[in-house]
């Protein structure tokens, strides 16, 4: 199975046990298949060919023989050239390259049906065939300017028999070249009809687009009809489209005008200026989509969200609607002398409500009526086309429009006081004058409307596209609908019509829903309505001066009814799907917009939405999966928890998306709360819920990884890169093939190297946990020693652990998995020579309060009988197991790093280690071995265990003198050489202090922890190196304070010693429930002044443990504002700030010295490594100074922030797992 196992067995143990949640009883793993063949990996893997298929799996191709032309075989024998192959299981693309092994030499090797000619059967060339390859020719320009589909299509091309030439490409580009040769007078017909129908309608209505919305002269509106709709016609890939002005777009033009008037950049009636205005915003928004087709971004009609476009769109026709009052009421000289033309649609709805007892009566009653007329013929016409389609020919807005024109002349209403649209004409006075909008001398408008002309480009493509889309170009089978070329040809529209100061156009699906279902079928359609447009312009302008500009005003009100009357249904919709973000974003562009201006909605709502698809493209997708009971099956844990199998020791990972930039920078957090909770879901504030043994088996399923840029690599081969240090196994299921550019990247990132090698890197996720399997060797089940108890080999786990009343371990370095699980079984026995750690019997017990444990041969004569025994929880445990862990474990990394060093000065650190010493390597005065223990983490053991004894011995209440005591009788066995680990029996310690040897030779005479201290005065930091199980492990804070000073004065019984042990394990003892390091310092001064206060209480004030007081409190405070370690370890006591000062004994063992650079190493932000070898770099006590420092470090950062080549060397580390474990299950 794997490379680096020869010893793997042919078939796998199954015995990797799978967790249901939510049922019980024993489940088969179902990995009883046998592997492929030794020594293969993934990528050389492959399935023999032959009449079976294989099972499928997640890694099984849907399409992989069907669609492969180049690995088949005949159904019969000889040629083959009737066109037929039967597909074959062949292997899933080997990352290797091709379907078999190089290593294997197979991959020469070529399937029958490559070695024939792509037009017949034979077999071998022809006689005197000249077999020599072909000479390249050298390429031609054409070629070289082929795309790789283009030498891709022109493969396929040939290989079917079709004629690849530059003629076939045009035509993709320029549609007219297909529907041109394809176009009869059966068609004509319907087009001239159905552009006939349109301009009778549109056409009125860009006029009206024009005049009230863009405030530019009414032809200009006519020129968005003549040339977009025929450049259009000729580029387009929707024959049935119609393109032209639209109410957005136009009352977009219209702020921009607005803006430059505001401004004093002309006057309301400068009518060339606005021309030139509409002509440089039509031609902005053209070439953001022509270079948008270009750079193929025909996606970005994706980019703005549908609430935002309804909510924009929605709007858009509730300022139209009060735009539009103001004329249809008569009001509009009335609205030009109080300057409300610009002003917000609420300030203009106050000053209509204001003014309107003088409104013009004529007016408005033609408004009304026209509006009215039109609402009617629109219903009219919705309820009778399904059974009348003939009712679509009727021009009923054209008909209002000629009407009310002759009503006018011949009623004269224009002398009544009602506005008429009088001249129409161009600006300049020449129709079709050309200006170029992208003139140096108009940059200032430029830069003014780049903004609008965006969001104009925008939200045109976006309805061009939904019209398309609905639309689709099934007139003619060789034209394909394409987003980009939809870009290209609006684009080129624009600018085209710009050039001659058109309105913006683009496509509406209303318009071009007239236009199909009055019998428009080809593009032909829009050239003609071109031809209708220029001839009203040429013959029809003087005949429109009588059109009332209250019909106008109608028109656009109808528009403006159609934007907003579907908003009540979207409203709905979303209401009944609690979409509340969506209804939150659509009410703020609406209010935005009304009660600020378009511009200002326009970019809250832009703004919005791009957050949200940044949001959206920056959260990785990663799920956690699980196994369908009885399959090979695995699906996201998270959606069906209750009905699948979770694997265990391992977690599975799958990696749904593309991973680039964008994605990647949360990728390590989400990773991170997979770990520790199994889900994406759970809050960060939340303790770590799953095991860390849960975790030694890490399978990222990458299937759907299709993308993987610089980024996103480097990203994951730090995540592998961290996990391999940890200790944790990497393998890849369903990587894409060598030859794709992911492949290439994970092998030249050094992705697979680092997982270990290509052989984990397998076809789908049940090989992985086969391979997994084989590669752990037994060793979860191993570690017991011995035969694996009854219940464990039945699999009798309960899936569901019971809800206990005590603290439960969250993670575990060392221990196996599957002793996470509950047993239905009430008593559990272990057989002799099965010894389970300490730690495990805890972990069993905390699980399930009512399990009983008893063992005949334990790891001490003293575990002989066991048993554990529910409790009910006393008060709320907040410690982090991994902080006490980190604390213990900190101590020693501190201790065995600064042994190499110790009794060495600044300078001569300096000269020695010029760069700093990063690594535990052992040597120094006493040449220890690297991760070898001192005296500080050896009496820190000593501590340790008799908090484990008083808590083995059923607590008999023996309180704190009872722990003193059964500390102080370790200190003698690890003085006398009892038993001690790493040492000859009877042999004494190689570094131990004065004070301490005087201490516990004194115990030993007379037996009295309270007298054998060496007196005040003996200051060193002995005790303070010791002390920290203390505040670990004793949860009240009255024993706290005993016992430390106690322990402390077993040896040191300086008050200056049992202060700072107090103060030190009041800052241990708040870090590991989880606060920050300005938190435990003001809880350590609480403790200390709660320390001076007894004092006082007792009659002592003014004593020793008072002056002790005052001296531990400046210590305190020289840490954390006057210590710097970062200076202190680059420029030593030579030119260091406040080094002399606070370090005047060199750092030489006082025990305040000792406690400031602890305290100056909890305040430190920087990393846990960093700081301690800041710590040890000053010298002299640089072990006792770097556990000290190193206990606080542990228990702010925790045990995972201790580098692993630190922790995998210390002698102690997996002891003080074992026994932590043990003390926080049975607290």
């Amino acid at each position: 199975m794997a490379a680096g196992n020869p010893h793997a067995p042919t078939n796998p143990s199954g015995l990797r046990q799978s967790i249901t949640a939510g049922s019980y009883g024993s489940i088969d793993s179902g990995l009883s298949s046998s592997p492929d063949q030794p020594g293969t990996g993934y990528f050389d893997r492959r399935h023999s060919a032959g009449p079976s298929r294989p099972n499928p799996t997640e890694a099984t191709s849907l399409l992989d023989s069907a669609l492969d032309f180049r690995e088949h075989e005949h159904v019969h024998d000889g040629p083959c050239d009737h066109g037929t192959f039967s597909p074959r299981p062949t292997s899933p693309r080997s990352f290797l390259g091709g379907s078999g092994s190089a290593r294997d030499g197979d991959s020469a090797a070529q399937s029958e049906s490559e070695a024939e000619p792509a037009t017949g059967g034979a077999s071998a060339p022809a006689e005197g065939q000249n077999n020599a390859p072909r000479q390249r020719r050298p390429k031609t320009w054409a070629a070289r300017m082929r795309s790789k589909k283009m030498s891709t299509s022109r493969d396929l091309a040939e290989r079917h028999g079709i004629r690849d030439n530059a003629l076939m490409y045009m035509s993709y580009y320029m549609p007219v070249l297909v529907w041109a040769r394809e176009y009869s007078w059966s068609y004509f017909k319907g087009d001239f009809v159905a552009a006939l129908t349109v301009a009778g309608m549109y056409v009125p209505m860009a006029l009206s687009l024009a005049d009230n919305l863009a405030h530019v002269p009414p032809i200009n509106g006519l020129y968005s009809f003549v040339f977009n709709p025929f450049i259009y016609a000729l580029l387009g890939s929707c024959p049935a489209m119609v393109i032209g002005p639209e109410a957005a777009g136009s009352l977009l033009v219209g702020t921009v005008i607005k803006g430059s008037v505001d401004k004093g950049e002309g006057g309301d009636n400068d009518a060339i200026l606005h021309a030139r205005i509409c002509g440089i915003v039509a031609g902005l928004a053209g070439a953001m989509v022509l270079i948008a087709g270009v750079a193929r971004l025909g996606f970005l009609d994706s980019v703005l969200s549908r609430p935002f476009l309804r909510g924009f769109i929605s709007a858009i026709g509730a300022v139209i609607a009060v735009d539009q009052l103001i004329p249809e009421l008569g009001l509009q000289k009335l609205a030009e002398e109080a300057r409300v033309g610009h002003a917000s649609s609420v300030d203009k709805l106050w000053f209509i409500l204001g003014n309107l007892d003088k409104a013009h009566t004529l007016t408005f009653t033609v408004a009304a009526t026209s509006f009215v007329v039109i609402m009617v013929c629109r219903e009219i016409k919705r309820r009778l086309q399904p059974r009348y389609p003939g009712v679509a020919y009727i021009p009923d807005r054209f008909l209002v429009v000629v009407l009310s024109a002759f009503l006018t002349y011949y009623f004269e209403w224009d002398k009544a006081g009602v506005a008429v649209l009088g001249k129409v004409e161009a600006a300049s006075g020449h129709s079709f004058t050309f200006r170029w909008p992208f003139k140096w001398s108009n940059m200032v408008y430029i830069r003014e409307a780049t903004s609008t002309a965006f969001l104009i480009a925008l939200l045109g493509f976006f309805e061009s596209s939904v019209a398309a889309k609905s639309l689709g170009g099934a007139s003619f089978a060789e034209i394909q609908l394409s987003p980009n070329r939809e870009l290209v040809a609006l684009g080129v529209a624009n600018i085209v019509g710009g050039c001659f100061m058109s309105l913006p156009g683009f496509g509406g699906y209303g318009r071009s829903k007239v236009n199909r279902s009055t019998g428009g079928r080809t593009p032909m359609s829009s050239i003609i309505l071109s031809g209708l447009t220029l001839l009203c312009i040429t013959f029809c302008l003087p005949y429109l001066y009588y059109l009332p500009k209250p019909v106008l005003s109608s028109l656009i009100s109808v528009v403006a009814w159609s934007l907003i009357e579907e908003c009540p249904h979207d409203i709905s919709f979303f209401l009944k799907i609690h979409a509340w973000n969506e209804l939150g974003l659509m009410l703020t562009i609406l209010l935005t917009t009304i009660f600020f201006s378009l511009t200002f909605g326009m970019a809250i709502g832009v703004f919005l939405s791009l957050l949200q698809v940044i949001r959206h493209a920056t959260r990785p997708r990663i799920q956690i999966l699980g196994r369908i009971p009885g399959t090979n099956r695995f699906e996201n844990a998270e959606a069906n928890p209750d009905r699948l199998e979770f694997i265990e020791g391992c977690l599975i990972v799958k990696i749904p998306e593309p991973l680039t930039f964008a994605n990647t920078g949360e990728l390590k957090t989400r990773l991170r709360r997979l770990e520790l909770y199994g889900t994406s879901m759970a809050h960060p504030a939340l303790p770590r819920l799953r095991r860390e043994d849960s975790n030694r088996n890490i399978i990222f399923d990458i299937h759907g990884v299709t993308g993987l840029d610089g980024s996103g690599a480097q990203v994951l081969e730090e995540i592998v890169r961290d996990y391999r240090q940890r200790g944790v196994r990497i393998f890849f299921s369903r990587v894409p093939s060598r030859d794709s550019k992911v492949g290439r990247t994970l092998i030249r990132s050094g992705i697979m190297d680092l997982a270990g090698g290509e052989d984990h890197f397998v076809n789908d996720v049940s090989e992985a946990l086969k391979l997994s399997e084989v590669e752990e060797g037994g060793e979860g089940l191993g570690v017991w020693g011995g035969a694996m108890p009854e219940a464990l080999m039945r699999g009798n786990h309960l899936r569901k652990p019971a809800k206990r009343g005590r603290h439960i371990p969250r993670f575990t370095v060392w221990s196996p998995d599957f002793l996470s699980s509950l047993f239905q079984s009430t008593e559990l026995h272990l057989p002799q020579q099965s010894s389970p750690p300490r730690a495990y019997l805890a972990i069993l017990s905390s699980l399930s309060p009512s399990l009983s444990i008893t063992t005949a041969n334990s790891l001490s004569p003293s575990l002989s009988t066991l048993n554990i025994m529910s409790t009910a929880p006393e008060k709320e445990d907040k410690r982090d197991p991994s902080r006490v862990l980190g604390a213990l474990l900190g101590v020693h990394a501190g201790d065995s790093l600064g042994a190499t060093l110790e009794f060495m000065s600044w300078e001569e650190i300096q000269q020695k280690f010029p760069s700093p010493l990063r690594d535990i390597i052992g040597g120094g005065h006493f040449g220890w071995k690297a991760g070898d223990a001192t005296d500080d983490t050896d009496l820190t053991r000593a501590v340790l265990l008799a908090y484990y004894d008083e808590a083995r011995n059923d607590k008999k209440g023996q309180g704190g003198e009872g722990v003193v005591e059964r500390a102080a009788w370790y200190f003698v066995d690890w003085f006398e050489g009892r038993d001690w680990p790493g040492r000859v029996k009877g042999r004494k310690p190689r570094d131990v202090g004065g004070a301490t040897a005087q201490g516990i030779m004194a115990f030993k005479a007379y037996g009295d922890a309270s007298k054998s201290g060496a007196g005040e005065g003996r200051a060193g930091n002995g005790s303070l190196m010791r002390c920290v199980p203390t505040a670990l492990f004793q949860r009240d804070e009255g024993r706290m304070v005993e016992e430390s000073m106690g322990i402390s004065a077993v040896t040191h019984d300086d008050s200056c010693c049992v202060v700072s042990c107090v103060v030190y394990n009041a800052l241990v003892g708040a870090l590991v429930e989880g606060k920050n390091a300005e938190e435990a310092w003001q809880a350590g001064m609480e403790v200390l002044k709660g320390v001076g206060d007894k004092e006082k209480r007792e009659g002592r004030g003014g004593g020793r443990v008072e002056s002790a007081v005052g001296k531990v409190q400046r210590a305190m405070e020289g840490g954390r504002h006057r210590v710097k370690l970062d200076d202190f370890a680059l420029h030593g006591p030579r030119s260091a700030r406040n080094f002399r000062e606070e370090l005047p004994r060199g750092a030489s063992g006082y025990v305040l010295e000792s406690l400031k650079l602890a305290v100056a190493a909890m305040f430190d932000p920087r990393s846990l490594e960093d700081i301690l070898v800041d710590v040890v770099r000053v010298g002299r006590d640089t072990d006792t100074n770097g556990a000290i420092a190193g206990g606080l470090l542990g228990a702010r950062d925790g045990a995972e922030a201790i580098p692993l080549r630190w922790r995998e060397k210390l002698q102690h580390g997996r002891e003080f797992a074992e026994i932590a474990e043990y003390l926080l299950s049975s607290s």
